[in-house]
């Protein structure tokens, strides 16, 4: 899973990074994952935080994002989801993850 930011894959954003994303009048916003879903043709969907502008994209398997920020990852760098299922981490996701992942992050404000 990529840990830089800047320009990268859609594809590898989960929950918690922040990205920037147009609106439907083309306007930049930066906004912050909730969720992720993939598809069967290798799409990508990515649900945002309920105070952000912007509520959903959809992305192809090579869509490329600006990455503003990457949320930390368990201890063998993968998803919490996916952890939480292993399990390999004692006790609850990270306080940033669970509000990320629960939709609860603020909105980020235009700098």
């Amino acid at each position: 899973m990529a840990r830089t930011t800047g320009r990268q894959y859609a594809r590898t954003l989960d929950t918690g990074d922040r990205y920037v994303t147009t609106d439907l009048d083309n306007e930049r916003h930066e906004v912050t994952v909730s969720t992720t879903s993939e598809h069967l043709d290798d799409s990508h969907s990515l649900h945002h935080q309920s105070a952000d502008p912007v509520r959903y994209a959809h992305h192809t398997y090579s869509a490329v994002v600006h990455v503003t920020y990457r949320a930390p990852r368990c201890p063998h760098r993968d998803n919490w989801r996916w952890c939480e299922r292993r399990p390999c981490v004692d006790g609850d996701w990270p306080a940033e993850i669970d509000t990320a992942y629960m939709g609860d992050a603020p909105a980020r404000t235009p700098s």
